[in-house]
């Protein structure tokens, strides 16, 4: 049952972003390079903590996703989101500190605590975008995701911080984003809305 939960997640981490990749081929999503470098390196970095806490097959989507996340952030620096401000390199040079740091840990535990809080640091230059230009975000990838890791979790031979924390942190990230891509999309088309109703005709001037 584990392996068929694990193929299941496999199999969403590499067709489940279907739909997006067509959006980014059609020009439709632009996905910010900064969020999608750091959520690689951060994949497999992941990948390899699960490995190294005997999660068994559970952690091959890890490893789809990392290889995904290669094809997708390679996309985004030569066709993705370019206004990048400075919260977005704020963000980016903290997941970079924070890798150092990880290089550095003592053990895989703070390993894998310093790889979740660099993936959340990774995914705040999109917020800002999903805030900002919530049609250029597809969500499509983010829900799917949610399942994939829920079904690798169900997959891991060994449940504990080690093989849990990143999945979880990751769980958490793609909510935030859905949340706000959903929420600003039905902020602005109210305003939409608000600004298209006609207004009543003014009432003819009496003498």
């Amino acid at each position: 049952m584990k392996e068929l939960a694990s193929g299941a997640a496999v199999a969403i981490a590499v067709f489940g972003t279907g739909p997006y990749v067509v959006g980014m081929l059609r020009g439709r999503i632009r996905p910010h390079a900064f969020t999608w470098l750091v959520w690689t390196v951060t994949t497999m970095i992941a990948f390899a903590g699960q490995l190294v806490g005997n999660g068994g097959i559970g952690a091959a989507a890890a490893g789809a996703s990392a290889l995904v996340g290669v094809a997708i952030s390679g996309y985004a620096f030569w066709r993705g989101e370019r206004s990048y401000t400075r919260l977005d390199w704020l963000c980016l040079a903290g997941a970079a500190i924070a890798l150092v740091a990880w290089g550095f840990a003592g053990g895989p535990l703070t390993a894998v605590i310093l790889i979740a809080l660099v993936d959340a640091i990774g995914a705040v230059p999109t917020i800002r975008k999903a805030f900002a230009k919530p049609d250029d975000e597809g969500i499509s990838p983010f829900v799917l995701a949610n399942f994939k890791w829920l079904l690798a979790i169900y997959a891991l031979d060994h449940l504990n911080l080690l093989t849990l924390l990143f999945p979880a942190t990751t769980t958490a990230v793609n909510t935030a984003i859905i949340i706000v891509v959903l929420g600003r999309r039905a902020q602005l088309q109210s305003r939409r809305t608000v600004d298209h109703t006609p207004r009543p005709a003014r009432p003819a001037p009496t003498r």
